[in-house]
């Protein structure tokens, strides 16, 4: 009966976490409970109705060590929302440069577009990486 108890509390855990779990704990800032509750990259990547992702959410508070750890752990930086809105585009738009920064470094694509036409290039008026990081680095 005990190996029975553990084998399924075992298979609860390896299933990973929640989304309200991880919003529970973003809220509360307690990156290292997320860092024990997003064991996958499914972790990682899991997202509210609206197709915004944890990371989305960790970008639009300003938790950058949660979107580190996110990003380590597997979370797709290109993923978009409902409205086509990446990471990128939300760490621009709420002015989190050090976000933005390390996201482009990460990979986030720069030209996807939103549904309302907008691209991390235009939003900032660059042309390209290079211009928008310089933009971003001031």
């Amino acid at each position: 009966m005990k190996v029975l108890f553990l084998l399924i509390f075992a298979y609860a855990f390896a299933i990973g976490a929640t989304f309200s779990e991880m919003i529970a704990a973003l809220k509360e800032n307690n990156v290292p409970y997320m860092q024990q509750i997003i064991i996958t990259s499914k972790d990682a990547n899991l997202a509210a109705e609206n197709k915004k992702s944890i990371l989305m959410y960790s970008v639009w508070v300003g938790n950058s060590a949660a979107v580190n750890m996110l990003v380590a752990r597997g979370a797709d930086i290109n993923a978009q929302d409902i409205d086509g809105k990446t990471a990128l585009m939300l760490a621009l738009y709420t002015q989190r440069e050090e976000i933005a920064i390390f996201l482009i470094n990460a990979g986030a694509d720069l030209t996807l577009v939103s549904n309302d036409k907008q691209s991390a290039l235009s939003m900032m008026g660059a042309k390209d990486k290079e211009e928008l990081l310089q933009m971003l680095q001031k």
